[in-house]
């Protein structure tokens, strides 16, 4: 899988200086009652964009360059925390209390939810802002597989700089550049589709193939370059070269997560055409940031495109401007589709299940982006052997510059499509001290 975890990073002109008053500090974040951890927790320094978030254990670790700094802890369904970071002190420790609606804030609302989703969408062009902007931002991306033979993870850790123009149009996508970068891995990715019979089958039929085409081009004195593979070939042979290294491209890595604000629209349940069939009912009041927020469920009961879909929609109370989206959707994949991958390809889809959280941030009136995560897992089987193949990609925005934001040079444009490790501009002279990077 091409590794999805990112955090983008933010271009001051005075860096250097931003940075040489940083101190660290770290901390658990967890429920009143049951002490159980609060991950994706949104911790940040009060009325400022600068900010991290919780691990999957509720393990926050924070950079904080200003003195008397307030910190801002805000988790869906919970009240709002705040304390002020001692001199003395490096670790603390937050219990949450989760929020309850009174009897005095409950509102009949005079429409049904499905209004309020309708409105959500007619208003998010006017939401969502037009201002070129820059951010800066943590990516995190852990691709594993697991099988019989093979428990194994790779993941990339990442720190970029992203310009976007016009973040109201979906169709312009983010100019990003890589900062920092650091690779992990633990064991070999050996998957069983490469021992698959039939596959194997096919590979052998290319390469031999291959071996004729250049044994005919050396001996007619044809150039290497005028190569005669034919493109299924060459995507066949490439494939056999790289499963076992990306496993796949399950997602498009940090422009992917940083448009799920941008693009919130695209999904299902936000399409005008399929509102009909999905199911909207109120929840109850939260509070997120200092807002109160109104919470609507969906759920579809008959699948759509072969997936099942189920969770929360977050609005704004006032102005309906879609603050956060929870859901997970679920793909059932027919008999016929998996009787016909099975016979081409050898194996068949047990589940695809995807889960994603999307946070956004008010500034000013308008929505920015703030964290992303997503999480994919396909289980699939070969010769009665199962195979797990998941990616786990988070990213925060560390902060974000509104003002003299710059395009950045096309020689620095992150490509996923190449190596990460080639890519790195570090032009502020960052290091890994310098932000703030989620531990997982």
């Amino acid at each position: 899988m091409k590794n999805i975890l990112i955090l983008i990073a933010l271009v001051f002109v005075t860096t250097s200086s931003i940075f040489s008053q940083t101190r660290i500090i770290r901390g658990t974040i967890v429920d009143k009652v049951s002490s159980e951890p609060l991950s994706f927790a949104s911790i940040a320094i009060k009325n400022t964009s600068n900010g991290t978030f919780s691990n999957d254990e509720g393990i926050f670790e924070l950079k904080v360059k200003e003195a008397n700094a307030v910190v801002q802890i805000s988790y869906i369904g919970y009240k709002d925390y705040e304390f002020s970071i001692e001199a003395d002190q490096e670790v603390y420790n937050i219990f949450l209390e989760a929020y309850e609606v009174q009897l005095d804030e409950v509102v009949v609302r005079p429409h049904e939810a499905i209004y309020y989703i309708k409105k959500a969408i007619e208003n998010h062009p006017n939401t969502i802002t037009a201002k070129a902007f820059e951010t800066r931002s943590f990516y995190s991306e852990k691709s594993s597989l697991v099988n019989d033979k093979s428990d194994s993870y790779k993941m990339d850790e990442a720190v970029f700089v992203s310009y976007f123009p016009d973040f109201s149009i979906d169709t312009i996508e983010s100019q990003n550049r890589l900062v920092l970068h650091e690779f992990t891995e633990q064991g070999e990715f050996e998957s069983i589709l490469l021992e698959n019979r039939k596959l194997n089958k096919r590979i052998a039929k290319a390469e031999k193939r291959e071996a004729k085409r250049k044994a005919k081009q050396k001996a007619e004195n044809v150039p290497a370059i005028d190569t005669l593979t034919t493109k299924d070939d060459e995507d066949l042979l490439a494939d056999s070269e790289n499963v076992n290294v990306n496993i796949g491209n399950m997602l498009g890595g940090p422009s992917y997560l940083l448009g799920k604000t941008q693009d919130i629209l695209s999904s299902a349940f936000f399409k005008t055409d399929k509102l009909k069939k999905f199911r909207y009912s109120f929840a109850p009041n939260t509070t997120y940031e200092g807002r109160t927020l109104m919470a609507i469920d969906f759920y579809n009961k008959k699948k759509i495109e072969f997936t099942y879909y189920k969770g929360t929609i977050y609005l704004d109370y006032e102005t309906l401007a879609i603050v956060s989206v929870d859901f997970t959707a679920t793909a059932k994949i027919p008999f016929y589709i998996n009787a016909l991958i099975k016979g081409i390809a050898g194996f068949k889809l047990n589940k695809v299940y995807y889960d994603a959280r999307i946070r956004n941030q008010t500034i000013d009136g308008k929505i920015y982006p703030k964290q992303s995560r997503v999480k994919v897992q396909i289980d699939l089987e070969s010769d009665k052997r199962i195979e797990n193949i998941a990616v786990r990609s988070v990213l925060n925005v560390d902060d974000i510059n509104l003002t003299n934001a710059k395009p950045i040079n096309p020689e620095h444009i992150f490509d996923s499509e190449l190596e990460m490790g080639d890519q790195i501009f570090n032009l502020e002279n960052l290091k890994w001290d310098d932000v703030g990077k989620v531990e997982y």
